[in-house]
């Protein structure tokens, strides 16, 4: 029962909050409102959420034993979408989800988690 509810309850929470920045982007006041970026961060919580959502319900099924569901953050890599002004070159945002690719059979601790630097970024 706490699991369901921490994983519903929570992803109805955060889709709730994710899509205000829609809302008031559609009005026109999203920069007055002190938002002019949460669009961005918001899409991420519902990757995040997805990942969950998708881990707890492969993990139902036994015959997905060796299927991991992770997500995981690259940095601030210096492409177009960073204007060029990332920390990290391509090649150092490829570590993180090379390593959630190659995380072997049987890490389902790891299930529906998400990585940065290499590491579990846990923050809710």
């Amino acid at each position: 029962m706490d699991r369901q509810t921490n994983l519903y309850l929570r992803n109805a929470f955060l889709n709730t909050w994710s899509f205000l920045p829609i809302r008031c982007a559609n009005a026109g006041n999203h920069m007055s409102k002190g938002r002019p970026s949460f669009a961005y961060g918001s899409s991420k919580m519902r990757v995040i959420a997805l990942t969950r959502v998708q881990a707890a319900d492969t993990a139902e099924d036994k015959t997905n034993k060796d299927v991991l569901m992770t997500c995981c953050c690259p940095g601030y890599v210096s492409t177009d979408m960073s204007s060029f002004k990332g920390t990290k070159t391509i090649d150092e945002g490829a570590i993180t989800p090379v390593y959630c690719a190659l995380l072997p059979p049987g890490s389902a601790e790891f299930n529906g988690k998400m990585f940065s630097d290499k590491e579990l970024y846990e923050f809710w």
